[in-house]
C-alpha cells in the first residue's frame, strides 16, 4: 500500500512539474503600415503633380511613389534612408535630415504644390514643396542640383543647360521628349522642365502620361522605334 501511494505521489509531481514548463507561444505582432505593406491612397492630394516619387516630409526613413493621383508610401530596407538622389541609402551616408533650412522669401515660393525645385539663387541647393510650403535643402558636399533630371548630381559647377524653353507651345502642357521615350516635358507658365518616368514606364504620346504598356515598344531609349509601330 505504501508502494502505490508513492506511486501515485510522484505521478503527480511529475505532471504539476510539466505543467508548470508549459509556455503559450507568444502572439506575433501586427505589422506596422509602410514596413510589410505600403499604405495606398487614391486621390492623394500629395500626387497632383506628376508621376513619380517623393520624400515623407514625416519619415526619411520612407518615400512616396505617386501614379496616377495613388500614393504608396513605402518604407526603404533596414538600416536605409530616403536621401536627396531619390535613392535609398544606408543611414550612416545619408543625409536625410541635414542642413534642413524653411524660407518663404517672394522668390522661392513653390510652383507647384508638391515636387523638387531649383533654388535659382544658388544650384547646391533645392527646394522641396509640401503642399505649398517650400523646404530648402543641402545637396550633399561636391554634389550640385540638376532640374533636368531633379536630383543631385556629382560635381561643382551649376549646370549650364537647361531645357529649352521654346518647345513649349501653351503655357501648361506635356509633351513627348524628342530623344528619350522613358522621359518627358512639363510646361508651367512656358518654363519646360524635363521629368522622368517612374521606373518601367514609358511616356505615352497620347494619353499624355507614363504607362507600363507603352514601356514595351520603348526599346533602348530610342523614341524612333516608337513612330515605326
Amino acid at each position: 500500500m505504501a508502494k502505490l501511494t508513492c506511486l501515485i505521489v510522484l505521478i503527480v509531481t511529475v505532471m504539476l512539474c510539466a505543467e508548470g514548463m508549459r509556455i503559450d507561444p507568444a502572439p506575433m505582432p501586427s505589422p506596422r503600415p509602410g514596413e510589410s505593406f505600403p499604405i495606398i491612397k487614391e486621390n492623394d492630394p500629395r500626387c497632383k503633380g506628376d508621376d513619380g516619387i517623393l520624400p515623407n516630409p514625416e519619415d526619411c526613413t520612407m518615400y512616396i511613389k505617386c501614379v496616377k493621383g495613388t500614393s504608396q508610401d513605402l518604407k526603404c530596407p533596414e538600416g536605409f534612408k530616403f536621401d536627396s538622389l531619390n535613392h535609398c541609402t544606408p543611414g550612416e551616408n545619408a543625409d536625410c535630415g541635414r542642413m534642413m533650412i524653411r524660407e518663404f522669401r517672394e522668390d522661392e515660393q513653390c510652383p507647384e504644390y508638391y515636387g523638387w525645385f531649383k533654388v535659382e539663387s544658388d544650384c547646391h541647393k533645392f527646394m522641396v514643396c509640401i503642399t505649398g510650403v517650400p523646404t530648402i535643402k543641402s545637396c550633399p558636399e561636391h554634389y550640385v542640383y540638376n532640374d533636368v533630371n531633379g536630383a543631385c548630381v556629382e560635381g561643382d559647377k551649376c549646370p549650364i543647360s537647361p531645357p529649352d524653353e521654346s518647345v513649349c507651345k501653351k503655357a501648361n502642357e506635356i509633351i513627348s521628349h524628342d530623344k528619350d521615350c522613358k522621359k518627358f516635358i512639363k510646361c508651367v507658365n512656358f518654363k519646360a522642365k524635363v521629368k522622368n518616368c517612374p521606373p518601367g514606364t514609358a511616356f505615352d504620346p497620347e494619353l499624355k502620361r507614363c504607362t507600363e504598356q507603352h514601356f514595351e515598344k520603348c526599346k533602348n531609349n530610342d523614341i524612333l522605334n516608337i513612330a515605326r509601330l
